[in-house]
Order: C-alpha cells, then structure tokens, then sequence
C-alpha cells in the first residue's frame, strides 16, 4: 500500500531484495535535481528501395535511458557523513540480487518504478568539513519504460470472482468449455506482459486476446492443489510449479506465442504490431478452461508501462 503524501513528491530506491532508501527526507537529505525521465530515445530500422527518395521506417528499438540524480545531505558530525554515505552504497551496490527500483511517488500516492542499475561511483564532496554537501547520482536504464509500482490483478475463470478493476462487464459463458471473455482497458503507453497463475485441477487451459489473436495455454492437466505460475515477462520468461520446478513441457504448442500475448495500449498496429496499439486500448480476453471444478482459479497479474513518468 502506497500512503498519500501531503507535501511535496518522494522519491526512494527499492533494493532488489526489499529495503528502502529514501533519497529525500525533508530532514537531512533532499533531492536537489533530477534529469533523464522523458521520453527514451529510439532506433529506427528502414529500408530504401530503388528510387526511392527517402527512406520507409519498418520498425524501432527503444533505446535505455540515463538517470542523473544530486542529493543534498546535512550531517552535524563527521561520524554522520560516514554513515549517510554507507547508507547511499548499500542501497546502490551491484550485488543485491538484480536492478534496483527508483520509485517516484506523487502526492495523491500513485507510485512508480524504473529499474535500473548503478552507472559509474558516486561522486561525494569528500574533502568538504562543511554540514552539508552534494552527491551525484548516475543510473542506467537498459529496459527505459516506468511501470506501476503495484499491480493489477484480474481473476479470468469466474464471473464476478476477486477482481480488480480496471474491468467492464458484461462477463460472457458460451458453451461447454465455460469460456469466460473480460474487456481490460489499458491505459499504459507500452505493452505489458502478464504473469500468469492458475491453480488446478483442470485439464487444459488456453487464454487468448481476441484484440490481437494472440494465445497462450497450457496442454498438460493439473491436480487438485497444484499451482502454475507462467512469466511472460521479455527477458525472464518462464514456466514453473508452485515449488518452482520448470514445467516447459507443459506449454501449449506450437500456438503459444509468448512475446505476442500482451496487454496493448491505445493505437493501431503498423510497424512492431508486437509493441503496439489496439483500437482504444481495449484488450478482450478470454479464457477456455477444460476440466475445471469451483476449486480452478486463472489469474493475470501486469504492471502498466509508460514512456515517460
């Protein structure tokens, strides 16, 4: 849960492992400036037929984003120094287990995240006996997009079961495989990949975005007590147990296409239709489910993503 915050903006650095560091207190440390959180660039990739005057884009890569950050931080003892500056090293040092999160939290609390990894040491004013003094910051983020910090979870095998909006009705049964279908609005500004959890028993399971005709399912029955979690996410797709054991195997091919089964924002896919839009952002999903009892549950968990925060 995210508290409002009366005054002002927050921002912290959520380690890998959980801890947080609030870079401004508003009592010995503040954020003096921050630079590098518009829009990332991209890279065009083209091609020029003959005699063609100017070149045709064919599609983009988005480029990671640099983030510089100057903290200004007040210590009445020397021994205090030391330690703010201990404090600002744990919080950034490479080996904690994954990019750090730099979360930005606005005063009506909504909350988010841009992972990113330390780019170069800290430079402090360490020859300074003054009170007070200025540390940069420099970090790089190679994945450039902000998303939520908290996620939203939508329950896809039952109507009216444990859901979390953004949804609209109505929720439709058809036939025998008690296909359930859910519009999500998407308000992000780049696709979001689900994680995907289900608990047994079932026999089979196929999800599909009928925006995008994308699909993803699973082909091998599950037991009563049984659990499912299937990652999408680009980079560190996977499919395990509930003891984390890989269940590969167990993918619904050759019609599983992992990178295409996304979440889309508003817009009309022209150049990457994987990375871009669909009419209003409205995503129709749908969730074919054989073999199911009331103990059968398929959820989806995403964070929406932004260009820009």
């Amino acid at each position: 849960m995210f508290v409002a915050h009366e005054v002002g903006e927050v921002e912290q650095i959520i380690t890998p492992d959980g801890e947080v560091f609030t870079l401004g207190d508003g009592f010995d440390q503040a954020v003096l400036s921050i630079g590098g959180r518009g829009m990332p660039g991209a890279s065009y990739q083209t091609f020029q037929g003959y005699r063609q005057p100017f070149p045709t884009v064919r599609s983009y890569l988005i480029e990671p984003r640099s983030v510089r950050l100057t903290l200004f931080t007040l210590a009445e003892r020397r021994a205090d120094y030391w330690a703010a500056r201990r404090a600002l090293v744990e919080a950034l040092r490479f080996n904690r287990g994954g990019p750090l999160a730099l979360r930005h939290i606005r005063a009506d609390g909504t909350a988010r995240d841009l992972l990113c990894w330390p780019d170069g040491a800290p430079d402090w004013d360490d020859e300074s006996e003054w009170e007070g003094w200025e540390t940069e910051i420099a970090l790089v983020a190679h994945n450039p997009l902000f998303q939520d910090a908290a996620p939203t979870t939508l329950r896809l095998d039952q109507a009216g079961g444990a859901l979390e909006f953004p949804i609209t009705f109505p929720i439709a049964f058809e036939g025998f495989y008690s296909a359930i279908a859910v519009e999500v609005q998407y308000t992000g500004d780049f696709p979001a990949w689900p994680v995907i959890e289900v608990d047994g028993p079932y026999t089979t399971l196929r999800l599909v975005n009928e925006s995008t005709g994308a699909i993803v399912g699973l082909a091998a029955p599950l037991t009563l007590g049984e659990k499912r979690f299937l990652d999408l996410t680009p980079g560190r797709q996977s499919l395990v147990d509930g003891g984390g054991v890989s269940r590969w195997g167990e993918l619904w091919m050759p019609d599983s296409v992992l990178m295409a089964f996304n979440l889309r924002p508003a817009g009309g896919a022209l150049l990457a239709p994987i990375f871009e839009g669909v009419p209003g952002g409205v995503n129709h999903l749908k969730a074919v489910v054989t073999g199911r009892t009331d103990a059968t549950a398929v959820q989806i968990h995403y964070r929406q993503q932004y260009f820009s925060l």
